[in-house]
């Protein structure tokens, strides 16, 4: 049987973000077939569908088209309740929702850093193939943890030593996994509450995560770090990791040399806010309030401190509640971002992480089809991101709130 191809959409929005931030009027954006970005820019010059090919399109006026919103930060399979334990049934469930309810608001790409692979690489495969409305899916696995540390919370790997590091990363390529997760610190509990030292105390020596980035890298993969400390996020800028996540401790010094090795901060001060303005109805005792307290006002001024050295700042949440990249975009504003600069790292800057054999992140012919469109101006009014019109993810549209002016064929 010949399955149909899915039909070119041509979308005149009354504003377009471009790659650099600016927003540009009378812009017309067409998405072929094959659910690349074919068309930006003169809607005259716009090319007749192919023969046989079908085509929507629509007029939106007062509105802004941007690229699907990116989570580079999401432990899927644990972004419920702190505290609770869900068999890996329920969470898969919760995550079907969750990843349904993602798509709807826009965000049309997630990289999930902690989840077990297998179930994850599943629902990765079902969000490719459409059998599971969800984003796209860029999976880690398990991650790389130290014996008996803060890790075991997400299970992951336990290694000591480089051997062990080495093995480790090896398996995770051969599951399949898009890229690496190394936890070098622990985090705000220190694994289950079980408190191996501060938050933010170094599980991994510099060694083993070297071991596991020369692998990750021979077999063309990128590497993200969970570093909260700064003898952590030393470490893992020292072994050539892509992304710091986290990273409350950032000084200048240090954010001048990941600006200088073009590694990028993915801060997550979602799940730090989550923790302080909900932490009892989530449960968490008052001394793990008080430390998410104390991290999210270090992560605020670690933004700052990035953004004055020319750090690349990327946009991930860690949610554990309802919040998302919306609401991530609008924390790193009020940490000192521009709002174009937060938008950017939710698209642009976000998408330049991501490996893949199409781009995304960027309203740009040859990138994957993944675009938002919302009603109002976006950057200027955040509170636009929240009224999503259009949401395309590889070109099909998964969410229309605004009919179609034509149906061509």
């Amino acid at each position: 049987m010949t399955v149909p191809a899915q039909p070119e959409v041509l979308l005149r929005p009354g504003g377009c973000l471009l790659p650099d931030g600016s927003v540009r009027t009378g812009q017309a954006v067409l998405v072929g077939a094959d659910g690349l970005i074919t068309h930006v820019g003169d809607p005259a010059a716009v090319p007749l569908a192919a023969p046989g090919t079908a085509r929507i399109e629509y007029d939106l006026p007062r509105s802004t088209l941007l690229p699907g919103l990116i989570d580079l930060h999401l432990v899927v399979l644990h972004a419920g309740p702190v505290g609770s334990a869900p068999t890996l049934v329920e969470r898969t469930l919760r995550a079907q929702r969750l990843l349904a309810g993602l798509v709807e608001r826009g965000i049309t790409t997630v990289r999930d850093t902690a989840s077990e692979e297998s179930t994850a690489l599943e629902l990765r495969a079902l969000a490719a193939d459409g059998t599971l409305r969800s984003p796209s899916l860029a999976v880690a696995g398990s991650p790389i943890g130290a014996t008996g540390r803060g890790g075991a919370v997400y299970r992951s790997q336990e290694i000591t030593g480089v051997a062990e590091a080495r093995r480790a990363a090896r398996l995770q390529v051969r599951r399949g996994v898009d890229l690496l997760s190394v936890a070098v610190t622990n985090g705000l509990a220190g694994g289950g509450g079980l408190v191996n030292g501060p938050a933010g105390w170094q599980e991994l020596r510099l060694d083993e995560v070297e071991a596991v980035v020369a692998e990750a890298r021979a077999a063309g993969r990128a590497v993200s770090a969970n570093a909260l400390g700064l003898d952590g996020i030393k470490t893992a800028i020292a072994a050539g990791v892509d992304t710091i996540e986290h990273a409350s401790e950032l000084d200048r010094p240090t954010a001048d040399l990941m600006a200088a090795r073009g590694v990028t901060m993915v801060p997550t001060l979602t799940v730090a806010h989550g923790f302080v303005e909900h932490g009892p109805e989530l449960g968490l005792p008052p001394r793990l309030v008080e430390r998410a307290r104390r991290l999210l006002d270090g992560t605020q001024v670690a933004v700052q401190v990035a953004r004055d050295a020319g750090v690349a700042i990327a946009t991930g949440t860690d949610s554990h509640g309802e919040e998302t990249v919306i609401e991530e975009i609008r924390h790193l504003a009020a940490a000192g971002l521009s709002n174009r600069e937060a938008v950017l790292a939710a698209t642009s800057a976000a998408g330049a992480v991501l490996t893949g054999e199409h781009a995304t992140g960027q309203v740009a012919v040859g990138y994957r089809g993944d675009l938002l469109v919302v009603g109002g101006e976006v950057p200027h009014d955040l509170g636009a991101l929240s009224r999503p019109l259009l949401v395309l993810k590889g070109g099909r549209v998964l969410l229309d709130q605004a009919a179609p002016v034509m149906a061509v064929a």
